[in-house]
């Protein structure tokens, strides 16, 4: 991810759906 805001913000939502699924 590039170091932008919307970014930062979509990684964290990523990694949540991903903690979320496993």
């Amino acid at each position: 991810s590039t170091t932008s805001t919307d970014d930062a913000v979509g990684d964290a939502q990523l990694i949540r759906v991903e903690v979320k699924e496993t």
